[in-house]
């Protein structure tokens, strides 16, 4: 095992040491690519209406209403809409700088805050996801779980690893993402990739597992949470190549997004069947409401009973006895 990439459940799929030690069946199952879902066509179709052959031309898009005469916003009917139009328009704004800030060395947090946020944090923040993001060395509950788990009581409690931005449901306090981030990018030797080559798979398993701990899920339900990952870059200068490579970049948000959505669904927290009123009948809509398992179809008079107490001797009387 020397040498190999093999740790805490992760395994490379290129690795032919790992290999040797599953059979036939089970390294095609563990190897096997989960589908993608697809991104809807009119998403694509609003994301083609910026593909311009200039600046000029992006940033008179950019400033052109998307809501049509009289039409009043609706968030989740024009919120793609609207995060399109506002992550290019951000864009717009980095390429027409005259001082060229995207051309220039910039911290990583800067373009946390003046770029990828205005990507990726505004799209997850869907109204009907309810979901944000922890940014800036923010430390993955996940990760400190399974590093706990085994910690004995005078133990100091342990920290989660810090990654860039952690995607996490606001009202369930479950995790759902990781998101890395580089101001720059070179070949496969940067220091960045490499380390987070590693940590990132770790990060991801351990907001997997628990999202199957959380609902305590079976094989079927296992097979339908997916964890995402995507490695993108982003051009310095415009040109009808980058604008092209950024409008992808945005489609793979937009999948992200989905996964994630995809993830709720299976773990119930989002779009729950609530039955209608009109199904139930009346005594099932009194124990519904009532919710204590009480049968309704008999109904019964509770016993009246007052208990009296005087110089410390108590009787019970009882209504009807003697």
């Amino acid at each position: 095992m020397n040498h190999s990439h093999a740790h805490s459940f992760i395994i490379c799929d290129h690795d032919d040491k790992i290999k040797t030690l599953f059979s036939k069946e089970d390294w095609k199952e563990l190897t096997k690519k989960p589908s993608l879902p697809y991104v809807d066509y009119k998403i694509g179709k609003e994301l083609v209406k910026y593909m311009k052959e200039d600046l000029a031309q992006l940033r008179q898009e950019v400033m052109r209403n998307f809501l049509k005469e009289d039409e009043v916003y609706d968030p989740k009917e024009h919120y793609f809409k609207e995060w399109i139009q506002i992550a290019l328009r951000h864009l717009c704004n980095l390429y027409e700088n005259p001082s060229a800030p995207l051309c220039r060395e910039q911290y990583e947090d800067w373009f946390t805050v003046n770029l990828f946020g205005n990507c990726f944090d505004f799209l997850m923040r869907h109204p009907k996801m309810s979901t944000d993001i922890k940014r800036t060395d923010a430390p993955s509950t996940a990760s400190a779980n399974r590093k706990n788990r085994a910690k004995k009581p005078k133990q100091r409690k342990l920290t989660g690893r810090k990654v860039d931005g952690i995607i996490h449901h606001a009202t369930y306090n479950i995790e759902l993402g990781a998101l890395e981030a580089a101001r720059s990018f070179v070949n496969d030797g940067d220091r960045k990739l490499l380390i987070e080559s590693f940590k990132m798979p770790k990060t991801l398993k351990d907001i997997l597992v628990d999202m199957i701990r959380s609902k305590r899920c079976n094989d079927e339900e296992v097979n339908k949470l997916v964890a995402i990952d995507d490695i993108h870059s982003i051009s310095n200068h415009f040109s009808k190549t980058s604008l092209l490579d950024f409008l992808k970049f945005l489609k793979a948000i937009v999948r992200s997004q989905t996964i994630i959505e995809n993830n709720l669904k299976a773990l119930g927290f989002i779009e729950q069947k609530i039955p209608k009123v009109d199904d139930f009948k009346e005594e099932d809509l009194i124990s519904e409401i009532l919710d204590n398992g009480q049968d309704l179809s008999r109904p019964t008079t509770p016993e009246n009973k007052i208990s009296i107490t005087v110089d410390s001797v108590s009787s019970d009387i009882t209504e009807g006895g003697k």
